[in-house]
């Protein structure tokens, strides 16, 4: 029989001490299950952060020579794009790069 002035810590002398780390680990599990949890409750939104935004091109206009610049090999010009020229029409489109 216990004596009334034993304390509660000298009668669990003989337990085991790492069964704390098996509450830690149970606590580490719900954590990440709730984590697991709220980023799929989530998940349309993330899918929307993620896809790329559209942007509207405003409307060009023609050139109808090419400018005395672009023929001093480019210096001082930044590349925007790329150029493909329309067979039937023989007009060129700039297509830009994204940001």
């Amino acid at each position: 029989m216990p004596d009334r002035f034993t304390s509660r810590f000298d009668r669990d002398a003989g337990t085991d001490p790492m069964a704390v780390m098996g509450n830690l680990v149970d606590v580490m599990l719900v954590f990440a299950c709730g984590l697991i949890a709220a980023l799929i409750v989530r998940s349309p939104e993330l899918v929307e952060a993620l896809q790329p935004s559209h942007q509207e091109l405003e409307q060009g206009r023609e050139l109808p020579r090419v400018p005395e610049t672009a023929g001093e090999g480019g210096s001082g010009l930044e590349s925007v794009g790329t150029v493909y020229r329309d067979p039937e029409t023989g007009k060129l489109i700039l297509v830009g790069e994204s940001p």
